[in-house]
């Protein structure tokens, strides 16, 4: 699969509940709710406590736990997209129309409840290009963009180049017993097992020394929507929606501050990543020992590169 304004409206709002969520010696206090479309959308979301200033960030439910020392001193208002996490499922009749302008436009619904008029975005892996989207066609409504682990701003030769550099790190005889495990997943139990023994065969190959495995604070296989065919209904649709693109001209027309965090060990490219300096006030920061998951893996280094940036742009 390819690496890769719909208006919608908010009817209303509803907040569903205030939790505390303890991260190492973070102690976060979270309010999350849902907002609902009109198109019968329901966008969940959680806001960490209140701070000198909001960084917006897309699939709250892998990055609300990791980015919680970052919550020390910043406003962090995640979401989870259309079809991931605690939002709404995707229905079967609507899957035809999955596009990757709706999760766009969803940024911008979520930015515009909140009341946030020049956003901080801090985007992850895929959901760095619907970050970055969003900043192309919103300058004005965009303070500064962190793109953490991007995809390249091409998508030729840099989606295949990726996708070959990681298929390389892949266990052929782990990926055979993973078959057989999802072919006995029939009802959930069988599900959630495959979902774990799926990503326990995929998140190595997406980490720096690939025998030692930062897990996630929270296990994704708790929701539906993180289940690997869910993920591919929700995550993969849009990729496939946008299909072929080349950013590159318009980036150099975006004067915002961009921010983009590379693990050195990442399956994708650093040529690639390097190619989001044709925006001209774009710095690319290396973390070594890191690969995809550099939040996870370089935790310090991570929330350095960000608190640098933000105190200084």
């Amino acid at each position: 699969m390819r690496a890769f304004r719909l208006a919608i409206q908010c009817t209303f709002a509803c907040i569903a509940l205030s939790r505390v969520f303890l991260a190492e010696k973070h102690v976060v206090e979270i309010t999350e709710g849902d907002l609902f479309l009109a198109d019968s959308t329901r966008l969940h979301y959680y806001v960490t406590d209140a701070r000198r200033d909001t960084i917006l960030v897309p699939l709250g439910i892998i990055l609300v736990p990791e980015l919680a020392a970052l919550s020390e001193t910043h406003t962090v208002l995640a979401y989870d997209p259309r079809g991931r996490g605690r939002s709404s499922a995707i229905a079967p009749a609507d899957l035809r129309r999955r596009a990757f302008k709706s999760d766009v436009a969803d940024l911008d619904t979520i930015a515009k409840h909140f009341k946030i008029r020049r956003a901080t975005i801090l985007g992850w892996s895929f959901y760095s290009l619907v970050a970055a989207r969003y900043a192309i066609e919103h300058p004005t409504q965009t303070r500064r963009l962190i793109l953490a682990s991007p995809l390249a701003p091409r998508s030729t030769p840099w989606s295949d180049s990726m996708r070959v550099r990681y298929d390389a790190r892949l266990d052929s005889a782990a990926r055979r017993a993973l078959d057989s495990i999802r072919v006995r997943a029939t009802d959930s139990a069988s599900t959630v097992e495959y979902c774990r023994a799926n990503n326990a065969f995929h998140v190595p190959a997406n980490m720096a020394g690939r025998g030692l495995v930062v897990a996630p604070k929270v296990e994704p296989c708790n929701w539906p929507n993180e289940w690997p065919n869910k993920v591919a209904q929700s995550t993969g649709r849009s990729a496939a929606d946008l299909g072929v693109y080349d950013w590159r001209g318009t980036l150099a027309a975006l004067r915002i501050p961009i921010l983009v965090i590379h693990g050195d060990e990442d399956a994708a490219p650093i040529a690639g990543t390097l190619e989001w300096k044709s925006a001209p006030n774009a710095k690319v920061v290396r973390i070594p020992e890191a690969a995809h998951w550099t939040f996870l893996e370089a935790p310090d280094a991570f929330r350095s590169a960000v608190e640098w940036f933000i105190g200084t742009h």
